[in-house]
């Protein structure tokens, strides 16, 4: 099967060094995997990913989650109704641990869970505060 090739709107709309303004302009593209692409950038913007956090598309609110730089966004993702936008705000290198602590529910053991997912994965809290995983190297 041949590997997919990003178009240029694509590529654009993932380069962290893309300027804010055509950020701005790829997000109104109708192509989904564009939009999605903006909402994964590193360096969206803070109106965009407002804008982007209040999409009833929990999948571009999970991209948003997952990379997004600023801590106002983290925050109000974290209070998500869907579980994936949630473990997404958890997963983001740039969410403080305060938050996590908010995001996790221990279930004895120095093991935790997401809160509110039936079938969360099993993580353990490590010396520097990260959650990673049960069972993948720390």
């Amino acid at each position: 099967m041949a590997e997919k090739k990003n178009t240029l709107p694509e590529e654009l709309a993932g380069n962290p060094n893309t300027p804010p303004e055509t950020l701005r302009e790829l997000v109104q593209n109708e192509n989904i995997d564009i939009r999605m692409t903006v909402a994964a950038n590193p360096s969206i913007p803070l109106d965009l990913a407002e804008s982007l956090m209040q999409e009833d598309d929990q999948w571009l609110r999970m991209n948003v989650a997952r990379y997004s730089p600023h801590l106002k966004i983290l925050k109000k993702l974290a209070e998500d109704e869907v579980a994936w936008v949630r473990e997404a705000v958890a997963k983001n290198p740039n969410t403080p641990t305060d938050l996590l602590e908010m995001l996790y529910v221990s279930i004895g053991f120095g093991r935790y869970k997401l809160k509110g997912k039936e079938d969360a994965d099993v993580y353990i809290k490590t010396d520097a505060g990260k959650y990673v995983k049960d069972g993948d190297d720390a």
